[in-house]
């Protein structure tokens, strides 16, 4: 694993990552608030001491779309709430967490450092919070503070990377966010689902060809939400939050 910036450093991860084996081993101890708590403490953690504001709050969804998410406009991370369920979590659950919540922390560093050299440009709090499209306020007043007092080498160029991606092309940012293909495939399943409810039926009410062209179209969805996340991968923020995700997931699978 290369060693990166921030919260990408390996020493970094492996300090996260021995913060999420304490939990995991102390996990059927602990109420679902508990865990909550305790994961909100080990990110925090880190952030402080990557020189990041602290999270607002930690909250679960049951059933989310997505394992997780950062939001930038709150600064809270959001988990599914079935990852801490359950009075035990094996390792390969417990690694998935670890990475998962790297890689989301991540867009939280992403944010401040852009905000950061928002700052530097000359940009007022109110400024940024518009230019990064809501962003929490106290976040951006503390980046006003800051500008780019410390950054230097490696970390002030990943700053500017991070405010090309995030301000420069953010155009490009908004239509990957907006056209993931997912709406289309959800209808294509539905109508799936009302074909195959034709066919069992006696007699059928859908033909075979009727059968045959909905399959082709759920294929031809799923390919088209494939391809769009792969190119969604290919942006420098996910491609980066990914790879610090993996990072924080194998530090996790290499502790004995």
């Amino acid at each position: 694993m290369p060693d990166m910036t921030g919260l990408g450093k390996v020493s970094t991860l492996d300090r996260f990552a021995h913060s999420m084996k304490v939990l995991q081993r102390i996990w059927g101890s602990l109420t679902l608030d508990g865990r909550t708590e305790a994961v909100k403490v080990a990110l925090d953690q880190e952030l402080v001491a990557a020189s990041i504001p602290p999270l607002e709050g930690v909250t679960t969804i049951p059933a989310k779309k997505h394992p997780a998410s950062f939001d930038y406009k709150t600064w809270k991370v959001t988990l599914r709430r079935e990852f801490l369920e359950g009075s035990t979590v094996g390792d390969e659950d417990a690694a998935d967490l670890c990475g998962t919540l790297a890689h989301e922390i991540r867009h939280g560093e992403q944010q401040f450092l852009t905000a950061r050299v928002l700052a530097a440009k000359g940009q007022s709090a109110a400024e940024i919070h518009v230019t990064l499209k809501g962003l929490y306020m106290p976040v951006a007043t503390q980046a006003v503070a800051r500008k780019l007092k410390g950054l230097a080498g490696a970390e002030l160029a990943y700053a500017r990377r991070m405010h090309t991606a995030l301000v420069t092309d953010r155009q490009i940012t908004d239509i990957l966010d907006q056209d993931t293909g997912y709406a289309e495939l959800d209808a294509a399943r539905e109508r799936g689902a009302t074909v195959l409810e034709g066919l069992r039926r006696r007699p059928p009410t859908v033909s075979i060809e009727e059968a045959r062209a909905t399959c082709r179209e759920l294929r031809d969805r799923i390919e088209d939400v494939l391809l769009k996340y792969k190119i969604y991968r290919q942006f420098p923020t996910e491609a980066d939050s990914h790879d610090v995700g993996a990072g924080a997931k194998l530090a996790f699978q290499e502790i004995e």
